[in-house]
């Protein structure tokens, strides 16, 4: 989920990242790369384009 301060909803979430409830979330010091951990025994790595990289995100191509 995507949050702005001050908001009462979030801007954007991406729909059953984990099956189950997330008990630990962690940045890379670059602050370009989140690790969360949760109850479904799944460790995920989430990732955004460092600034100057071009975007190719290959899971939503056709909205690009």
């Amino acid at each position: 989920m995507f949050w702005h301060v001050g908001a009462d909803k979030e801007v954007g979430c991406i729909p059953q990242a984990h099956d189950n409830i997330i008990w630990t979330m962690a940045w890379h010091p670059l602050g370009h790369i989140l690790a969360t951990g949760s109850n479904d025994h799944a460790s995920k790595f989430w990732t955004r384009n460092r600034l100057g990289d071009p975007m190719r995100d290959r899971y939503n191509q056709k909205g690009l």
